[in-house]
């Protein structure tokens, strides 16, 4: 049997080429030399948005403006796909993110022998959520960054209770962090919640070091590498590490309260995305209210975590208006607020240390190996 493998990224060959089983195979970094080689079973590796760094000898695709602030996504990604498709027995798809824009390239690029691999979910298309991957790739780098300082998640307490019940830490200005800004603004629960919101001057100021002074909560021992900060994802230096501020865990905050108000990264219905927003308070041991799509905890346990349906009426989680489930999960904000904190750990104490011990303990990338090679082996059998 002679095998042909193309990778456009030096990505896959470093974290997951060696962890799969193949026949003895040659490899291709070129689209247009794969398609022409001769091979019993070819199998593509390709990518996006993340590391392109081989298609040697293929002609650049130039960048499709989608919003003023990205270069992503790039032309022609589909066309590219449908021939990576049509020369393969199989092909696997890489995105280190999924955003509404995905919609688009999945409806362009519906092929039975096409993977995508990517963290989270699909919950509006069940052909493009069956070749979905589950890559928990946010919560591989929570875990991995704080294996290198292991000392400062110690310091973490998560014992209950504490002087303040939620932290609301919203980041940039969008809709439903604008619904639970005004959602707290006017409750009379806000003396019991530590937030920030700094999204509205991010739209209003030239980005610089000193935006968010007054309006971000900086963990001692963070260090900026870079004299201009346009967004969390800029490096910091942390006790000897360098790390993107957002995944740095705010230990003074949250030894001060109780629970995590998550907004995540996006609220459209129709996806589910997985990022250190979610990985910190699972990872600090922590029960969280989320403000994000529909199905976002259906999903997430789907991948083995549990939540906190014992405690709070989670089913605002299956409400599809945006408005109404965003309404129904601030209620249980408002109920945890009123409860005894000491008698809620004692009930979600187990869930907590389940959610981290999976966490901490996973192999994301060989979870992802293992669910390709299941893949291959039909193939190749």
């Amino acid at each position: 049997m002679t095998v042909a493998v193309y990778t456009d990224s030096i990505f896959f060959e470093q974290r997951f080429l060696n962890r799969l089983k193949l026949p003895q195979y040659e490899i291709y970094h070129s689209q247009h030399e794969y398609i022409a080689a001769r091979a019993d079973i070819k199998i593509a590796f390709t990518t996006d948005r993340c590391m392109v760094d081989y298609d040697i000898g293929d002609p650049p695709r130039p960048p499709e403006i989608h919003d003023q602030q990205s270069k992503f996504p790039q032309g022609g990604f589909e066309n590219k796909l449908a021939g990576l498709s049509r020369a393969s027995n199989i092909v696997f798809t890489f995105d280190s993110e999924i955003h509404p824009f995905h919609i688009d390239i999945w409806n362009k690029c519906r092929h039975e022998n096409v993977y995508w691999v990517a963290p989270g979910a699909a919950n509006a298309d069940s052909f493009i959520n069956e070749r979905i991957i589950y890559w928990p790739n946010f919560f591989n780098m929570q875990r991995e960054f704080y294996q290198q300082v292991p000392e400062k998640l110690a310091e973490v307490n998560f014992n209950l209770p504490k002087p303040l019940y939620f932290d609301a830490l919203l980041g940039r200005s969008r809709r439903h962090r604008d619904f639970v800004y005004n959602s707290i603004e006017s409750s009379d629960i806000k003396d019991k919640i530590v937030m920030t919101y700094f999204g509205f001057k991010m739209q209003q100021l030239k980005p610089h070091k000193l935006v968010w002074e007054e309006d971000f909560i900086w963990e001692p021992g963070t260090n900026l590498l870079n004299d201009v900060v346009i967004g969390t994802h800029e490096p910091a230096n942390y006790f000897g590490t360098t790390e993107g501020i957002s995944r740095i865990i705010p230990v003074d905050l949250f030894n001060k309260t109780a629970y995590s108000i998550v907004a995540e990264t996006n609220f459209d219905n129709r996806i589910s995305f997985y990022t250190e927003k979610t990985a910190k308070p699972i990872i600090a041991r922590r029960l969280f209210v989320v403000f994000s799509g529909y199905k976002f905890l259906e999903n997430l346990r789907k991948q083995g975590y549990k939540t906190f349906n014992n405690v709070i009426d989670e089913s605002y989680d299956l409400i599809e208006d945006n408005e109404t489930r965003w309404a129904a999960a601030f209620e249980q904000v408002k109920r945890l607020c009123q409860l005894d904190q000491t008698e809620v750990f004692d009930k979600i104490k187990d869930t907590l240390e389940h959610n981290y011990n999976i966490l901490v303990t996973a192999n994301g990338d060989q979870q992802v190996a293992d669910q390709i090679q299941e893949k291959l082996n039909k193939i190749l059998t």
